[in-house]
């Protein structure tokens, strides 16, 4: 999905954040710091900037894991079938998201 080797990502679990189109990552960390701040898990929607000027949706799950009563970090699931803004495959809006 991220179209980068498997090592970088195991070297750096942030290395993924690197393919968020620059558009994106703003709405993308404001999601996070939601999650972090109320403790509720998140969605959020976001295109990868691909080699050959590609891009591809993905929908995001971002929970907060709360330890000790607080948030101790947060847990980013991105789905391995990407889908547009809306969800749909027929969507031609766009939407940013955080992280």
């Amino acid at each position: 999905m991220w179209e980068m080797p498997k090592s970088a990502l195991e070297e750096n679990e942030k290395a993924w954040t690197q393919r968020v189109h620059t558009e994106d990552m703003p709405a993308l960390r404001g999601k996070t710091r939601t999650a972090v701040n109320t403790g509720v898990p998140t969605q959020s929607y976001f295109h990868l900037a691909l080699p050959d000027d590609r891009t591809r949706w993905v929908p995001a799950d971002i929970y907060p894991v709360i330890e000790n009563g607080a948030v101790s970090r947060v847990v980013t699931y991105a789905s391995m079938q990407p889908r547009n803004a809306c969800g749909s495959p027929s969507c031609t809006g766009s939407q940013t998201s955080t992280v």
